[in-house]
């Protein structure tokens, strides 16, 4: 998890977390709404994450 190495990446001042989504956590797709759902969570922790760090 990112609480894992998020402290040493602050700590040297230096690294990158790549996340991977796909395009169904930017649209809904019908009958998928769990999987959306999914990464949906993905896509807005990753954004709030970079809004924390700036």
């Amino acid at each position: 998890t990112v609480k894992a190495f998020l402290p040493d990446m602050m700590k040297d001042n230096k690294g990158h977390i790549v996340s991977i989504a796909s395009l169904a956590g930017h649209v809904g797709i019908p009958k998928l709404v769990d999987y959306c759902a999914s990464k949906f969570a993905a896509v807005g922790f990753d954004e709030a994450l970079r809004m924390e760090l700036e």
